[in-house]
């Protein structure tokens, strides 16, 4: 059981890669069989301040250099910076026989996700949250993927395909594979290339893993166990900025993590009726 982490680039990037490990590593029960391997050109960081996970016989904490050079490449000829994050999957998935987990470096653990992962089978795969069908989503960038996948046909596996607009899209800051469903991730990249080469939207490896994990398996969400704070990056990178100052290693972190200040969820805007407005 190995969760994979890419932590690589911006500094800000790596703090909060830093800072879910704290998170997991919190949580995480001792007799959890959960390793975390960590994708990073920044060995030194992650060594020094995770030193004590890496010692020992079975160590809970593995890190795993990537140079530019082969960031570059695992972009692909699309030259796709979410492309890095399936490659890095691959490669993990060809070291080791057993189920296969994924986060972002911006997310965080509400408690110990070992059961939730247990949860992952050959028919059963994970992501973070479901967000919206193609075809019922509001927001711009929604409306036009929809459009882009009625107009669009691609091949797959041998076959020609096209991607419904009832397809539902999960979000990718979370995604768990059994051993068997590794088998899919080359499906992953091939139409993340085919997509994002005819339309450069950044959710296309999104897009690829939704579409392919639940034409071919059932999908359960981690968003009850696992935090993902995109919405709210810059809040959440002050927070963990300061806390990361103040707390120089693990043994530290783990100690302070309970009285971390948490940022306050934004409160969703409530469009008021026009009479509303009017008599405020």
């Amino acid at each position: 059981m190995v969760l994979v982490y890419q932590a690589y680039g911006r500094e800000d990037i790596l703090r909060q890669t830093q800072f879910s490990m704290v998170s997991l590593l919190s949580v995480l029960d001792k007799g959890s069989p959960l390793k975390i391997w960590v994708y990073t050109d920044n060995v030194k960081l992650f060594s020094d301040y995770f030193s004590n996970e890496l010692k020992g016989d079975q160590p809970r904490v593995k890190i795993i250099e990537i140079k530019a050079s082969q960031i570059q490449k695992w972009r692909g000829a699309i030259d796709f910076v979410h492309r890095v994050k399936v490659e890095i999957l691959k490669d993990a998935a060809a070291q080791f026989n057993g189920p296969l987990y994924y986060v972002d470096g911006d997310t965080y653990f509400r408690h110990d996700p070992t059961a939730l992962f247990s949860g992952v089978s050959d028919k059963v795969s994970l992501m973070h949250v479901a967000e919206n069908a193609l075809d019922e989503g509001k927001d711009p960038l929604s409306k036009k993927i929809a459009k882009f996948v009625k107009k669009n046909k691609f091949s797959l596996d041998g076959k020609e395909i096209q991607i419904p607009c009832s397809t539902v899209m999960y979000n990718a800051g979370a995604i768990g594979i059994s051993q068997q469903n590794k088998s899919l991730l080359p499906l992953v990249i091939d139409l993340t290339d085919q997509t994002y080469s005819r339309y450069s939207k950044h959710i296309m490896e999104q897009l690829a893993f939704s579409y392919i994990l639940q034409t071919r398996t059932s999908i359960i969400t981690g968003d009850s166990i696992i935090g993902h704070y995109w919405s709210q990056k810059p809040e959440y990178q002050a927070a963990i900025d300061q806390f990361l100052a103040i707390n120089k290693n693990m043994e530290s972190a783990k100690a302070a993590y309970p009285n971390f200040i948490w940022p306050e969820p934004i409160k969703p805007k409530v469009k008021k009726s026009i009479w509303a407005r009017f008599f405020q």
